[in-house]
């Protein structure tokens, strides 16, 4: 079946009237072919669950279906002799929720399956790549290093919604092609996770996992760790305070909870949201191989990932601070993070280079840092030092292969 959907994209540029080089900021319309098959060829390692909410409501949470390998849930999308008869508004948009991160789907016992969803999900991983690397520039602000065109206003993207690419290129005097690629290609890696399963679209997913989230309040006496049953981000997630296990590893969350609660001497651990206490054996799933991941591993790349935004951010807005730091790592830690792509196979290896980045990031670091702003700089502090200690979970450790401090030799 042959679909369109709204990208975003971003490429170096220079609009005509202007001498600076700005990032072109536009939507582009991707028409995909999506594979059909049949509810027979594939695998529900995870049936729908249905329950009733406090209010004696029942609803349901979708079943996960494997075919050839890889897992998929429910897209929303639902089409009639290959036209769309629901949700095509979820295909629609390319900036969508720009600037809101935490809306990622989470499979939630507290409500019904769809209402926590993203409104883009299909665009939000490439808006998410996009949005990291204008931070790291300093360029998401509203002053003059904002250099994204048309002007992306914090989260309103309205504009560049309705910028298409074809129109902005005849207002450009000349445009980056080696980054209209790899737009495209994040299109192409983003709608080859579709699929059609008996006139229904599904969406390739990270495996169903439990969350086990640190809940900062005013105080540490007054938060608490909660765990939360839910699907693996699909894109960064910054929320370095949570920690993902499989759902194999119940037993290993719990422990996990228990010890973030009396290391941070927090409230308590709040097992469950509702009522998924009592309905757990519908969710036992956890030895399916769809499932599995090293949950140091995705621990260590997210606190690397939000370190190293946050470092090449303050770079650039206060360079007087990195006075000590060794200039030569820093510009190889931007070039780096401007190529990582996940999407598209590029990927930094934030293990060996994450005590590097703790040191500079403790030393440099204001109290207040954008990336971070749901934890206080007290709170980051105890959270990186959890992270580096997960390196020693991972299965080939890395200590060995980490250099000193990357200080100035003078």
């Amino acid at each position: 079946m042959q679909l369109t959907i709204r990208f975003p994209v971003m490429a170096r540029a220079v609009p005509k009237g202007s001498r600076h080089e700005c990032r072109m900021l536009v939507s582009h319309d991707h028409v995909a072919e999506v594979r059909e098959v049949s509810s027979r060829e594939t695998e529900v390692p995870v049936r729908t669950v249905v329950q009733d909410n406090a209010r004696g409501v029942p609803y349901a949470m979708r079943e996960l279906r494997l075919h050839e390998g890889r897992l998929y849930r429910y897209f929303g999308v639902s089409t009639v002799l290959g036209t769309v008869t629901r949700g095509g508004e979820l295909l629609a948009e390319a900036f969508g929720d720009f600037g809101v991160r935490t809306n990622d789907f989470i499979a939630s016992t507290e409500g019904s399956f769809d209402g926590k969803c993203d409104r883009s999900p299909l665009s939000k991983p490439i808006k998410t790549i996009l949005e990291d690397r204008l931070e790291a520039m300093a360029m998401d602000g509203a002053d003059a290093r904002n250099r994204t065109w048309p002007r992306l206003c914090g989260a309103g993207s309205a504009v560049n919604e309705g910028m298409s690419l074809d129109r902005a290129l005849e207002q450009v005097h000349s445009v980056n092609g080696d980054d209209l690629e790899e737009g495209f290609a994040m299109h192409r890696a983003q709608a080859g996770k579709l699929l059609l399963i008996d006139n229904e679209l599904w969406y390739e997913t990270g495996p169903p996992c439990f969350a086990v989230e640190t809940l900062w309040r005013t105080n540490a006496a007054r938060s608490n760790v909660a765990i939360r049953y839910r699907l693996m981000p699909d894109s960064m997630d910054h929320a370095i305070s949570t920690i993902y296990y499989p759902v194999s590893a119940l037993d290993q969350a719990r422990e996990a909870a228990e010890t973030i609660r009396r290391r941070f001497r927090m409230g308590g651990v709040s097992p469950w949201l509702g009522d998924f206490g009592n309905h757990h054996a519908k969710f036992a799933y956890g030895d399916h191989q769809a499932f599995s991941f090293d949950p140091s591993e995705d621990f260590v790349n997210r606190t690397g990932h939000a370190l190293a935004m946050n470092i090449l951010k303050a770079a650039t807005q206060r360079p007087d601070k990195f006075g000590s730091v060794d200039t030569e790592w820093l510009s190889e830690l931007a070039e780096a993070f401007a190529v990582e792509n996940p999407l598209t196979g590029r990927d930094i290896d934030y293990a060996s280079r994450l005590p590097a980045l703790a040191e500079v990031f403790l030393r440099v670091s204001p109290y207040k840092s954008t990336g971070l702003a749901m934890l206080s700089y007290k709170q980051v502090r105890k959270v990186i030092e959890l992270a580096v200690e997960h390196l020693d979970n991972m299965p080939i450790s890395v200590q060995g292969l980490v250099v000193g401090p990357p200080r100035s030799l003078g």
